[in-house]
């Protein structure tokens, strides 16, 4: 699909603009990683953390510090994340690609039954259903009462060549 994965992974997550009340720094006493790369996706360009190589050792900076194994992830996250924010979605695009996906998972105003040309349709001679490719669900309720120019058969979308 056009524009919309850089790579196998999808890491695109850009799909709206940043508030202009984006952080960017942070200092981060929280012994994880996750506030970090909270920051990061809100547009810090700045982390600073605490680093201790073993969490075994004493002070007062061990229990808000990371782990050298942590801190490979706090840098691989924000590699990560650095690409994902530089690619941003385009949804106009996303939504053209997949448009033909789309009809697998939207519905379509189906007959419930056998219906004859001439047939003024009620709300008891319809349904919806999938795949797409009729009428959509917005059309329903003004269906009701029109008359039928060509049959229908039970589970066949309604098109407007039927009403």
């Amino acid at each position: 699909m056009a524009g919309w994965t850089p790579d196998a992974r999808g890491e695109k997550i850009r799909v709206m603009p940043l508030p202009a009340s984006a952080i960017d720094k942070l200092s981060d006493h929280s012994g994880t990683i996750f506030p970090s790369l909270a920051a990061v996706t809100l547009g810090a360009q700045l982390v600073e953390v605490h680093v201790t190589l073993s969490r075994e050792m004493f002070g007062p900076d061990v229990p808000v510090s990371l782990t050298p194994a942590e801190l490979r992830q706090l840098v691989d996250g924000t590699r990560y994340l650095e690409r994902a924010l530089a690619a941003p979605v385009a949804k106009d695009a996303v939504a053209a690609d997949l448009e033909e996906m789309r009809g697998l998972f939207t519905k379509s105003v189906v007959a419930r039954r056998d219906l004859p040309a001439g047939t003024t349709l009620s709300a008891d001679d319809l349904t919806l259903k999938k795949p797409g490719g009729g009428l959509g669900p917005d059309r329903l309720e003004t269906l009701v009462g029109r008359r039928l120019r060509a049959p229908l058969a039970a589970d066949e979308n309604v098109t407007e060549e039927h009403v």
